[in-house]
């Protein structure tokens, strides 16, 4: 089922009794967080070993387009060695947290070798309808977050205020030089409008 837009606010709190395969010391778990094709990760939890705990909050903008109605979860081992060895999944519905606005969930870690019951990972989730945004930078260059726009929007009031300040500054430069010169030169008045017209627009 397709979600309205909003915002979804993802805490990911802990996990718990999750399998270890570490021979020596402790695992370094982290943890994967999906909903829809935008992707965030936890910091490394170092020696975390079968408890973690992160309570790392995450923001995550949904358009109407958007077709998922799950957040998908998959936890790992970090090792600088090896690669990241993958210790369970697990997804949790959304149903909840669009009807009431949050929820509080303790989802299964399931291992991807054996399918078996390995721990449990506790999220809050946080709803908000209708209050889509761009919270994460595109990776296309050519896109603008809030502040760009903003800076965008701006823009015209800010040239039309220079090109005044010009019109204006040319003026009293005519009547200074008629004054004191009997009319100043062209040249002269071009110059002053072109360094003004130069400068940066905050």
């Amino acid at each position: 089922m397709a979600l309205d837009s909003g915002t979804l606010t993802v805490t990911v709190e802990a996990a718990y009794d999750l399998k270890d395969p570490e021979w020596v010391g402790r695992q370094d778990p982290y943890c994967v967080i999906r909903v829809g094709g935008q992707t965030f990760r936890t910091r490394t939890a170092v020696d975390g070993g079968r408890n973690p705990v992160w309570n790392e909050t995450f923001r995550f903008s949904l358009p109407d387009a958007t077709d998922t109605d799950v957040v998908d979860l998959v936890l790992k081992d970090d090792q600088l060695v090896e690669h990241d060895a993958t210790l369970g999944a697990a997804s949790i519905p959304l149903a909840k947290a669009r009807q009431a606005g949050r929820d509080r969930a303790r989802a299964p870690v399931i291992s991807p070798q054996h399918h078996r019951h390995h721990g449990t990972v506790s999220l809050a989730l946080l709803w908000e309808p209708g209050s889509c945004q761009q919270l994460q930078p595109d990776d296309d260059d050519d896109a603008m977050g809030p502040r760009q726009l903003a800076k965008e929007g701006g823009r015209e009031e800010d040239e039309e205020e220079a090109e005044q300040q010009e019109a204006q500054l040319g003026k009293e430069q005519q009547r200074h030089h008629h004054h004191h010169h009997g009319g100043g030169t062209p040249r002269e008045r071009v110059d002053v409008v072109e360094f003004v017209a130069q400068r940066p627009v905050a």
